[in-house]
């Protein structure tokens, strides 16, 4: 092959190459046929032309991509941007699905990256003047409130004090009277003044004559004694007095008791009431007094803690914490916006919406197809045989024809051919895509084409 390739190249040697050849040929046909008459022969010398070889196959008309459009995220449509048959560019909304859930997360998110880059600024920056002024303030006043809180409890305790004591008073009176234990003496005793001690007990008042007089003698809760002066009050003891009436007679056989209290009084069940109840009113008052000295003291120890963490430096493991908080807070907001964006759906390339099944109120989710969106550009598919494919290359001319179309020729340039074959009854066949180089709107997707 090599050996003709370089004779070829010479035109003079193919010349005689010819001649030669056709004399040599002519002489055997002139021996075989022994043709008496005279052949003549037009000879012209070789010429280099090019070689043309066509094959040809039908096919379907395409567009050159195809996809149905669906939502990244679940929910409910709530506008619808195309129609069918409306050209789109690349990015083009779609539709919307509900962006109200992700429009909060978004702003949820800006105010905790907020929130954050202002505790980071404070924390390197320090504590201000006037934070150290108000954590002073806050301090002092803290220190004030615990005093005040010791104090008022010793004037509750003080306070409480009182009113049982009041009470229990009340009480040991309820009621007092002197009685005797006989009727031989005819006077009457009549009772005055408050008793005033803190015990329960009884008075024992009797009598007893002298050469002197008559004289009375006190035991149990009083211990006095004297002289009988009728119409004059005796001390009984403990703030009680005695007054024995100018009428009668005392005989010293009779003696008079008097009970504190005396629980036979209509009084007394009142008065054991209002003394109970102030016994559980001073319980309740204080432990509630002793409660705001502890809420007082913690107050305390927390304004304390505040102005010292004021006064101490940052440490670098908190600057990283606070640090770490706001690459936390960006990462959430990333998320939140990648959900919002989740769910509008747009074009992903330019072209024509073929189809749509996108409803206003409609639920969509991942698997649901909104639309269907080819590109403008067509391609023509045929199938070629396994001895005819391989004599196609991406970028050979080809010419176009379609029966939907009469006298309509386009050319086209190959750009695809097919790696992969599908037998067809028996038949190995191989599609091969070739590019329209103009457009014609009369050709449609799905049209015969030769």
């Amino acid at each position: 092959m090599e050996f003709l390739k370089k004779l070829l190249k010479k035109k003079s040697i193919v010349f005689v190459l010819v001649v030669v050849v056709l004399y040599g040929g002519y002489s055997i046909y002139k021996n075989i046929t022994k043709v008496e008459a005279e052949t003549k022969y037009v000879t012209q010398a070789v010429q280099k032309g090019a070689l043309i070889i066509s094959v040809s196959s039908t096919g379907q008309v395409t567009s050159s991509n195809q996809v149905d459009i669906k939502p990244a995220n679940s929910g409910k449509i709530t506008s619808v941007r195309v129609r069918p048959g409306q050209e789109v560019r690349a990015g083009n909304v779609i539709a919307t699905l509900d962006t109200q859930t992700a429009s909060q997360q978004i702003k949820q998110a800006q105010v905790a990256i907020m929130q954050a880059q202002v505790a980071y600024d404070k924390l390197v920056g320090g504590a201000t003047s006037s934070d150290l002024l108000s954590s002073k303030l806050a301090l002092e006043s803290a220190q004030n409130a615990f005093a005040k809180a010791k104090t008022d409890l010793q004037i509750i305790i003080e306070e409480q004090k009182r009113a049982v004591a009041k009470a229990y008073n009340t009480l040991l009176n309820s009621g007092l009277a002197l009685t005797q234990n006989d009727t031989n003496t005819t006077a009457t005793l009549t009772l005055s003044g408050t008793y005033n001690g803190t015990v329960e007990g009884s008075f024992v008042v009797s009598f007893y004559s002298t050469g002197s007089g008559t004289f009375y003698q006190v035991s149990g809760l009083g211990s006095n004694s004297g002289t009988i002066s009728s119409g004059a009050p005796l001390p009984l003891g403990n703030g009680l007095f005695m007054t024995v009436s100018q009428t009668g007679k005392i005989d010293t056989s009779t003696k008079w008791t008097m009970d504190v209290p005396n629980k036979t009084s209509a009084s007394y069940a009142t008065n054991l009431y209002a003394y109970e109840s102030a016994l559980l009113t001073q319980t309740k008052t204080v432990a509630l007094a002793e409660d705001a000295i502890k809420t007082a003291e913690n107050n305390l120890k927390k304004a304390q803690n505040d102005l010292d963490a004021k006064l101490i430096p940052a440490e670098n493991t908190d600057i990283q914490s606070a640090k770490i908080q706001i690459e936390s807070a960006k990462l959430q907001l990333s998320a939140a916006q990648t959900a919002y964006g989740n769910n509008i759906v747009t074009a992903p390339f330019a072209g024509i919406i073929a189809s749509l099944e996108a409803r206003l109120g409609d639920q969509a989710s991942s698997a649901t197809a909104l639309a269907t969106i080819i590109t403008k550009e067509k391609i023509a598919e045929i199938s070629l045989n396994e001895v005819d494919v391989t004599k196609i290359k991406v970028g050979q001319q080809a010419t176009l024809t379609f029966d939907a179309v009469e006298n309509l020729s386009l050319t086209g340039k190959v750009r695809e051919v097919g790696l992969i074959g599908v037998a067809t009854q028996g038949v190995v066949l191989y599609t091969v895509k070739i590019g329209f180089d103009t457009d014609d709107e009369r050709i449609k997707p799905g049209m015969s084409v030769s």
